[in-house]
């Protein structure tokens, strides 16, 4: 009998060892799973920030994008009408050397000199002072 009282002492001190074991096992656990939750709402706080971030840029770049294309329609219009006043600016000055007693631009190259002569012979200017 006393084996067994001894036995059975012996079993209740490992029996509370165990339960004060169990308690700190769980005691972590809990400090584990609060530092876990509070990692988490950091984790999605910032997450809310950066989808914040990316909103917000997405309406700058939207922003800027619809300030360019309102920009490039003028540019366009104005590049095109800049080409076009070049284009009739060399265009004159090729009629006025054309009109001239002597035709130096490479342009008229594909003339020969008698189709020069002959040209400059048929076409005159008139001036102020002539009569029509």
């Amino acid at each position: 009998q006393e084996v067994f009282e001894a036995r059975e002492q012996e079993l209740l001190a490992l029996a509370k060892q165990t339960d004060r074991e169990i308690d700190l096992l769980v005691q972590e656990c809990n400090q584990s799973e609060s530092a876990y939750r509070a990692k988490l709402r950091e984790m999605q706080t910032f997450s809310e920030e950066i989808m914040g971030n990316f909103r917000s840029l997405e309406e700058s770049v939207r922003a800027v994008a619809t300030t360019a294309v309102r920009i490039g329609d003028p540019l366009n219009t104005v590049d095109r009408q800049q080409k076009r006043a070049q284009e009739v600016k060399m265009l004159i000055k090729y009629f006025l050397e054309f009109l001239s007693p002597e035709i130096t631009s490479p342009v008229f190259d594909v003339l020969t000199s008698k189709e020069k002569e002959m040209l400059a012979g048929h076409v005159k200017i008139p001036m102020a002072g002539d009569v029509l």
